[in-house]
């Protein structure tokens, strides 16, 4: 439990900028992937639409997971079982009130439903978090918040860089073909978005990103050594 903090702040500090720039990158990278033949403009709008929302709940979904090994590890079944299904009941109640009651109709409706989602999934990842809080003190609100803070400035800022950088080169490539456009887009926007995150980060004094990135080198390099000293399989 000791290391359930630490997991979370790394999980956090990475898929909330990476999820705000895939999502102003939706278009292109959906239109890089899929667009021709009967998949046509129109549906890579709507595509890109869905996936700029539903990539939001990426930061609530990676340390979901963290929390129900922490849960399932403390013997506490019932209350994510009680939390997962009223948050469920949550998403419902969302889509059920913007498309019947409000009358929310295509695009409209296909946002209610994706950010219904995108809510209740945070909104349980919260309730967890504070369910959890009250066994293990390991959430401390002013370190927590001051990290959030700092993680949701990062986070705009580079999502507002790769946006200026994708409509910037948007602006000189078109009447090329549309996906070798978008390659361009992608390309000059995850360099402008890798280089604003680094310096803001700097910027920020969040050393998280760069702790969970070593982590994960040090991890590929141990799991590496550990499979060339392995024996080679019996013939």
């Amino acid at each position: 439990f000791e290391a359930l903090p630490i997991s979370l702040v790394k999980f956090v500090s990475v898929f909330l900028p990476l999820s705000l720039v895939i999502a102003v990158l939706a278009h292109p990278i959906v239109t890089f992937l899929f667009q021709g033949g009967e998949f046509s403009p129109g549906a890579v709008r709507l595509t890109a639409i869905s996936t700029s929302c539903y990539v939001l709940v990426l930061p609530a979904f990676s340390t979901e997971y963290l929390l129900m090994q922490a849960f399932f590890a403390n013997r506490r079944m019932v209350a994510i079982t009680v939390a997962g299904i009223a948050f469920s009941v949550v998403s419902i109640a969302i889509s059920y009130v913007g498309i019947i009651l409000l009358g929310a109709r295509d695009l409209a409706a296909l946002m209610v439903v994706a950010l219904g989602y995108v809510v209740s999934r945070t909104l349980k990842t919260g309730t967890l978090i504070g369910l959890l809080g009250k066994t293990i003190p390991c959430f401390p609100f002013r370190e927590t918040a001051w990290f959030l803070a700092k993680t949701l400035g990062v986070s705009g800022v580079s999502a507002f860089g790769a946006w200026l950088a994708r409509h910037g080169t948007a602006l000189v490539t078109t009447g090329i073909q549309a996906q070798i456009a978008a390659l361009f887009q992608l390309a000059a926007a995850g360099l402008v978005a890798v280089g604003v995150f680094w310096a803001a980060c700097r910027l920020f004094r969040l050393t998280e990103p760069f702790e969970m990135m070593s982590w994960t080198m040090r991890w590929v390099r141990e799991r590496r050594a550990k499979r060339q000293e392995a024996p080679p399989p019996p013939a």
